[in-house]
C-alpha cells in the first residue's frame, strides 16, 4: 500500500488464505447452571474437524428476548429459557443446549442502568465500591 501525500511511506499487509474446510458435526456441552440477566456466557463447544472452518456454524437462539447468541457467545437479555442450537450450513447437523435465566437475581457490574426496578441490596455488597472498583454485587431485582 502507498500513500497519496507524497510522504513516500509504504506499508505491507501479508494476508494468509486458509482452506475453507466446513464443519461436519458440532457438539454443544450441558450448561445447568442459571444464567443472570447481563451475563455472557461462552458455550463449551466442539467441532468435527477440529480444524473445521468456525463461520459454517448457524448459531441461533430460540428467544432472543431471553438470550441471543454470536459464535457460541450468549448474552442474557431477559428472564425466562430458550434453547440455543448450533446447526452445520453444509450438511444441517446440529446441536443444542437449553438455558435459563434466572428471573429473581440480576447481576450489577456498572452495564446495567436499572431504570424502572427497585433494588434490594444484598448485606456484603456495597454499591458504591461495586459502582467505582468494578466489582459486582448480585442483587433481588422486582418491578415497580
Amino acid at each position: 500500500a502507498y500513500t497519496h501525500d507524497k510522504s513516500g511511506v509504504v506499508g505491507e499487509f501479508k494476508l494468509e488464505i486458509l482452506p475453507f474446510i466446513p464443519v461436519e458435526d458440532v457438539k454443544i456441552e450441558p450448561h445447568n447452571e442459571l444464567l443472570y440477566v447481563s451475563q455472557e456466557l461462552a458455550l463449551d463447544y466442539s467441532f468435527t474437524p477440529e480444524s473445521a472452518t468456525a463461520s459454517t456454524v448457524e448459531w441461533l437462539s430460540s428467544d432472543e428476548k431471553v438470550v441471543t447468541v454470536k459464535q457460541g457467545v450468549v448474552t442474557a437479555v431477559g428472564f425466562g429459557t430458550a434453547t440455543v442450537s448450533a446447526t452445520c450450513i453444509s450438511n444441517g447437523k446440529s446441536s443444542s443446549v437449553t438455558l435459563t435465566v434466572d428471573p429473581g437475581w440480576w447481576i450489577w457490574d456498572g452495564r446495567n442502568s436499572f431504570k424502572n426496578w427497585g433494588i434490594a441490596q444484598k448485606n456484603d455488597c456495597n454499591m458504591w465500591s461495586a459502582k467505582y472498583r468494578n466489582e459486582t454485587c448480585r442483587l433481588k431485582t422486582f418491578r415497580q
